[in-house]
């Protein structure tokens, strides 16, 4: 599919402006891309990301139909942001997130998508 793009001068302009910073968003929409990338031995049709309602805790669940496992994943725009949920920390599984700050003692694993890394539990 071919996208209707277009040159609109103050579209680009907010682009370039919302580009200046970060959100969760991001990290959502690049894990998309990457879980591909990861599992490519894995049909995608297998893998399945469903999303919590607002508010509720973690966001996500990943889940795999031909093995029955899954994951619970917070998104972050910022590892330590996670500190909010510190005191529910055993109900997720998997931080995401487009920067983790390697010197805070995560308490569950991180997978950074800017790096692709998977960073173990700290604390």
């Amino acid at each position: 599919m071919i996208f209707p793009w277009k040159k609109d001068p103050s579209l680009l302009a907010e682009a370039k402006h919302l580009g200046s910073s970060l959100y969760e968003n991001q990290a959502i929409f690049m894990f998309g891309f990457q879980v591909g990338k990861l599992y490519e031995y894995i049909e995608l049709e297998h893998l399945h990301l469903y999303f919590r309602p607002p508010n509720q805790f973690p966001d996500a669940v990943l889940f795999r139909d031909d093995t029955s496992e899954a994951l619970n994943i917070e998104f972050e725009t910022v590892s330590k942001n996670f500190e909010r949920h510190r005191d529910e920390a055993e109900k997720c599984d998997l931080i995401v997130c487009y920067l983790h700050q390697e010197e805070w003692k995560n308490p569950v694993p991180v997978y950074e998508v800017t790096s692709g890394k998977l960073y173990p539990r700290k604390g």
